[in-house]
Parts: structure tokens; C-alpha cells; sequence
């Protein structure tokens, strides 16, 4: 049930670059799907225990199962769709429709797709927003952009790890003119994986000993800013585990104990009503801020 954002994500990394790491359980999906009509797509993505485990881990637990009336609207409903950058054009992914949309060309430039998409969007959202205009809808709607985006403690480690080989290559290049270096600040690693964009030994050995001792100054202040940013992506992710497992949490019997305490000692009424006070002292203050 309410699979719409699971099915977007998916649409969009089944269609994102090969260079993208999709996982083995997500690249063996793709491959094995490949050459199956949508409709089959769409019973191996129901089917894939993998991706109903991760999409179930999301579902929010209740004590009550509400039943709307027939004439209620019941709750807000959210629609996903997603955008995609294939073969130089634009398209729309939408899992009510019967196939990919095209919106258009996709400029060039590594990222310059995102802007024809984002135009779309906008486009889109002034629809809406007239068409509820016109219906007199006194509903609410509201959008939210999201983004398919690398790992960025990946793309940080990714930096470091730049950092110490071209550090290695200028301490070694030190030792190798008689420089006391001292201990070396990190193990060895093995020189063969360094990338190909850092000074090798070759013209690292030209360069005089104080620039030397610069880049291996700025290297290690480097890498003290990036291992700062990483922690920092730590302890957002530590932050996002917490409110997702509230989110997922029922809340309702912790609700009725503390009720039940404050019953029995004759604290529930006081209580409800300095709630109530709060409440209202908010909305007006949120009016206020409006006006």
C-alpha cells in the first residue's frame, strides 16, 4: 500500500546512469528485468522481497484502523513523480500513467537536465494550484522537490582519501631528499589506487623542499575538514534514524498510560486545559506572524 514514492525512486535509479552504484540487490533487479514488458516490471516489483522489505520498513504502526465514511476524503493524499536524463532528453515518470512522458531536450551540461525538469515543475505546479483556484478547492496543496543524489559521507571519503595519497607521495618524496619527516600521520597505503589527477613522485622530486612541506601542511588541514564534515553527516543520518523510528513508533498506548496516570491523580482535566492554553497562545501567535 501507498507505494508511490517506493515506485518513483525505483523509476528513477532503473533509469539513472550505469556508472551509478545501485547495489547488488537493486543491479541484479534491473538485470533481470530488463527485458520485460511493463506490465511485468510491475508484478517483479511487488513480487521482490528486497524492496517490499525496504518499502514496509517505512510503514507507519497503529493501534486503530480508522474507517472514513463513504462521503469523507479521508486523508491528504500525496502523488510521486519522478524526472530523468535519458539519451539527451527529458522525461517524465509517473506510475499511473502507461509509459515515460517526454518533457523536452536536455541541455548540455553534467546537471543542466535538472533545470529543463525544474521548469516543468514549475509549470506544473501553477496548473494545480489554478485548477484549485477555479474549483474553489479550500484544500491545501503543497509540493515538495526531492533529489537522487550520491552519498555525500562517500563523496567526502572520496576527497580524503585524494588527500592522503597526494600527502604519502610528497612525505615520501621528503624522506627521499633526507628529510626528517617524523611519523608518518597515516599507515601506507598502496600507492597503485592513487587517482590519476595527483602530481606524481616524478614531478613532485623537481619541486623545492618548503613547497613540499606546504602541500603536506595543506593536505593534513584538508583532511582535518573534511573528517570534520563527515561527522557532521554522521550525526545528521543519527538524527534522521531517530525521527524515523518515532515516525514509525505507535505512540497511541504510551498516549492512554500517561492519561490513565494523570486520571487517577486528578491532574488529566488541568492538564488538558494548560494544553489547550498553549495551543491556542501558538495559533495566535502564528496569525500574528502572518499578518
Amino acid at each position: 500500500q501507498n507505494a508511490c514514492a517506493t515506485q518513483a525512486i525505483l523509476s528513477v535509479l532503473m533509469n539513472a546512469d550505469d556508472k551509478l552504484d545501485l547495489g547488488p540487490h537493486l543491479k541484479e533487479f534491473k538485470e533481470f528485468t530488463g527485458a520485460l514488458d511493463p506490465q511485468m516490471k510491475g508484478l517483479a516489483v511487488g513480487n521482490s522481497p528486497v524492496i517490499r522489505k525496504a518499502h514496509n520498513s517505512f510503514r507507519q504502526h497503529t493501534s486503530f484502523e480508522i474507517e472514513q465514511d463513504k462521503d469523507s476524503k479521508g486523508e491528504d493524499a500525496f502523488h510521486f513523480v519522478g524526472y530523468v536524463n535519458v539519451g539527451g532528453k527529458v522525461y517524465e515518470l509517473d506510475g499511473l500513467k502507461p509509459g515515460p512522458i517526454l518533457i523536452g531536450d536536455a541541455p548540455e551540461g553534467p546537471c543542466a537536465w535538472a533545470e529543463r525538469a525544474a521548469e516543468e515543475v514549475k509549470r506544473r505546479i501553477e496548473t494545480y494550484s489554478q485548477q484549485a483556484g477555479a474549483e474553489g478547492s479550500s484544500g491545501e496543496l503543497r509540493f515538495q522537490l526531492m533529489a537522487v543524489v550520491n552519498s555525500k559521507i562517500h563523496e567526502v571519503e572520496t576527497k580524503i582519501d585524494r588527500e592522503r595519497f597526494l600527502r604519502q607521495r610528497a612525505n615520501i618524496s621528503l624522506v627521499s631528499q633526507g628529510e626528517d619527516v617524523g611519523e608518518l600521520p597515516d599507515e601506507l597505503i598502496d600507492d597503485d589506487d592513487a587517482p590519476a589527477d595527483i602530481p606524481t613522485f616524478e614531478d613532485l622530486s623537481v619541486k623545492p623542499l618548503d613547497e613540499l612541506k606546504g602541500i603536506v601542511a595543506q593536505c593534513s588541514a584538508n583532511i582535518e575538514e573534511l573528517s570534520s564534515q563527515i561527522a557532521d553527516e554522521k550525526k545528521k543520518r543519527q538524527k534522521w534514524e531517530k525521527e524515523n523510528a518515532l515516525r514509525r513508533s505507535d505512540l497511541v498506548p504510551l498516549a492512554f498510560c500517561a492519561m490513565r496516570h494523570l486520571a487517577a491523580k486528578g491532574l488529566l482535566m488541568p492538564a488538558f486545559e494548560k494544553g489547550k492554553a498553549e495551543h491556542l497562545k501558538r495559533v495566535e501567535a502564528s496569525k500574528a506572524a502572518k499578518a
